[in-house]
């Protein structure tokens, strides 16, 4: 109606340009004006659904602002949901300029009349300290208004600050608790945390065959956690029968997935043959793959096939290398061997007090090998 009325109006029939233009703006001004009456009329349920066909583009062109719009139309007559999706916009920077006390305001009024959802982005919000100081007593509160109400992903993160003692005494009972009932209620997460409380027999009883089936379950559904660790399981033959082919399956999963640990696992398994083709050439593969993304233990091992010359060809400077990398990350190996490379020049120019440095703080770790080393120099830890 609004494009047909407009359309009427036409230049040719003004005898002068300002007379035109003046007609124009008032006609353009007064359809904004019915525009926004008509909105400020709507019902709160019908502002909202306007607000969520034009965050999602059903029906009309996607527009945040426009959703925003509506959002808050509905939020001002209190309806929860909206005031939760107005807080997920002010969150996201979504059709208005981000804002994490202005979503930690609406995140509240919807919490403060029992929506589940907005208790649960509110008590992360306590729990990581964004819009408000952080305060994991307070996230605690809101988790648990949640969990009451079913909400798996609450009833899970009630199970970590349980487990961890964040804003609770850590108690491993309630933790398994919760993540069983997060599990019942279909969060995938909770599965792994129950394996390794099954595995380790805290919360629940010790069974290792408890756990395997716990990691199964999640792995199944796509969870590289539980991948790797049934992977373990099944590398280690803890809960299941010992199989590398099936331990290299699951690791193959995770490491599709990016898991750095995974990669490195199957470097370790093409090294030894187990499971798969014995080849230097992929063990080398994984382990930098697994490197690339941080894990020390395979930056340390593509150090020794380095050294070795071990599918690459033998090269102390980039053996060195590698030892370095994973050193100043903490690894207790690497920091023996770069020690090792100093004490002899290998690689690097030789140094006694770099190899004693690098000794020392492998020692620190308690590896026995460095231990040795510093006796032998009649050097203390």
């Amino acid at each position: 109606m609004q494009l047909n009325r407009l359309q009427a109006i036409r230049k040719s029939d003004f005898s002068t340009d300002e007379e035109f233009y003046e007609t124009l703006f008032s006609a353009q001004g007064l359809e904004r004006c019915r525009a926004e009456k008509d909105a400020a009329e709507l019902s709160a349920e019908a502002a909202f659904q306007k607000g969520r066909a034009f965050e999602t583009g059903r029906g009309v062109p996607q527009n945040d602002e426009e959703a925003v719009k509506y959002y808050r139309l509905a939020a001002d007559q209190g309806l929860a949901i909206a005031q939760y999706n107005l807080g997920v916009c002010y969150n996201d920077g979504r059709g208005i300029p981000q804002n994490d006390e202005e979503a930690v305001k609406y995140y509240r009024l919807a919490a403060e009349q029992g929506y589940a959802p907005a208790q649960f982005t509110l008590g992360n919000s306590y729990y990581n300290g964004r819009g408000v100081p952080q305060n994991y007593a307070e996230a605690v509160k809101y988790y648990r208004m949640a969990a009451a109400q079913g909400l798996a992903n609450a009833q899970y993160n009630l199970g970590i600050c349980y487990e961890y003692g964040r804003g609770v005494q850590p108690n491993a009972e309630e933790a398994a608790k919760f993540y069983r009932m997060a599990a019942e209620d279909g969060e995938g997460k909770a599965f792994p945390k129950l394996g390794v409380l099954s595995a380790d027999g805290k919360g629940m009883p010790q069974s290792h065959e408890a756990a395997a089936e716990f990691y199964r379950t999640a792995a199944d559904r796509g969870d590289a956690i539980a991948q790797y660790n049934l992977a373990l399981c099944y590398y280690n033959g803890k809960g299941v029968s010992r199989d590398y082919a099936q331990a290299a399956n699951y690791w193959r999963m995770a490491a599709a997935q990016g898991d750095a640990e995974a990669m490195q696992m199957l470097g370790v398994l093409s090294e030894k043959g187990k499971g798969v083709p014995q080849s230097w050439e992929t063990a080398v593969t994984y382990y930098r793959m697994a490197a690339d993304r941080g894990n020390t233990v395979a930056r340390f091992r593509l150090g020794l096939c380095h050294e070795n010359g071990k599918g690459v060809p033998q090269s102390d400077k980039d053996a060195a290398e590698c030892y370095r990398l994973a050193a100043v990350q903490g690894n207790a190996d690497a920091q023996f061997h770069l020690g090792l490379c100093y004490e002899i020049g290998r690689g690097v120019p030789q140094s006694d007090a770099e190899a004693l440095k690098y000794f020392r703080l492998a020692a620190k770790q308690g590896l026995s090998d460095a231990v040795f080393m510093l006796k032998r120099l009649g050097e203390s830890v």
